[in-house]
């Protein structure tokens, strides 16, 4: 029997977005909903539980932040995108706490976009497996790199070699997730040198300055 098609949230409140999200999308042959903003999509999420969320960040009445919030409060592990026209850092970082699967600037090429979304459905998928299977890890590497590709390649790769990972898409995020989960560290990190924002040099800096056991291995193109 065919599987279920994927169902995928859209929440923004600019109607061409939507429509042009919708249509990019259900070509992709997923299901699409849309909501226009942050009460239409809790409402939406209650209804039909998607399997991933793309939701704009600058929105009238609730913002993302806020709205981001209650999502998490209505599901801990439903993937997000979060669709950002222009880096606020304040409230990219705030999202990144809130547990985004990453986050794509508007107007990045469709291609890209399409990526970030297939990444992250087998990331949830290979979560869903991975809840039946008995938790016996490795270790915990993170993998820090500001192509989603390599982020990718390398996570999965890992993930199948038995490793718990988490991935950062920069220094800052890498640092921020660091410090947030204090308590369970990476034991290595595979850093990527050249990054937009903090360069590799710095966060590994900055990494050795909370944690000095952490082993960094340095990835250069």
């Amino acid at each position: 029997p065919m599987a279920d098609k994927e169902k995928i949230l859209v929440v923004d409140d600019e109607v061409m977005m939507r429509d042009m999200l919708y249509t990019l999308l259900t070509r992709k042959n997923y299901t699409v909903l849309t909501a226009t903003g942050g009460e239409d999509a809790l409402l939406k999420i209650k209804q039909t539980p998607p399997d991933l969320i793309i939701l704009d960040l600058m929105m009238p009445k609730m913002n993302g932040i806020e709205t981001l919030q209650r999502i998490r409060q209505l599901d801990k592990n439903v993937e997000i995108i979060i669709l950002s026209g222009i880096a606020i850092e304040n409230m990219d970082q705030q999202a990144q706490k809130l547990g985004v699967s990453e986050i794509v600037r508007k107007g990045v090429g469709v291609e890209l976009f399409l990526k970030s979304i297939t990444y992250a459905l087998d990331r949830r998928n290979a979560k869903k497996t991975e809840l039946q299977k008995p938790k016996t890890s490795k270790g915990r590497i993170m993998v820090v790199d500001d192509e989603i590709d390599i982020r990718f390649i390398l996570e999965k790769f890992l993930t199948k070699h038995g490793y718990e990972v988490i991935t950062a898409q920069n220094g800052e995020d890498a640092i921020n997730k660091i410090i947030q989960d204090k308590a369970n560290p990476p034991q290595l990190v595979l850093l990527d040198i050249t990054m937009p924002g903090m360069d590799g040099m710095v966060a590994l800096k900055k990494i050795k300055e909370i944690n000095n056991k952490i082993g960094v291995v340095m990835v250069s193109g």
